[in-house]
């Protein structure tokens, strides 16, 4: 599956645009940095940041809605998508 575009969701001025791919732990979960085995997957999921100096922090997602965003000093939860529970 082709990594989703975050063109035009993203700043554009980005300083640094990272994507890495989804995986799921089938096994070991919390046992292959103690030494143990783990059998990992790949899944069809990935996470995409563009990220540049601003004074606000914005957060978007392609499934979960419209983009929230807060000032640096303002970040707290506000019943969104973006809290994290």
């Amino acid at each position: 599956m082709p990594v989703p575009s975050i063109k035009g969701r993203a700043p554009n001025r980005a300083a640094t645009v990272a994507v890495a791919p989804g995986r799921i732990n089938i096994i070991g979960e919390h046992t292959d940095y103690a030494g143990g085995l783990c059998l990992p997957a790949a899944v069809d999921r990935y996470l995409a940041v563009a990220a540049a100096p601003a004074d606000e922090i914005a957060a978007v997602s392609q499934s979960h809605g419209p983009t929230v965003a807060a000032a640096a000093d303002q970040i707290r939860p506000n019943g969104n998508w973006a809290d994290h529970p």
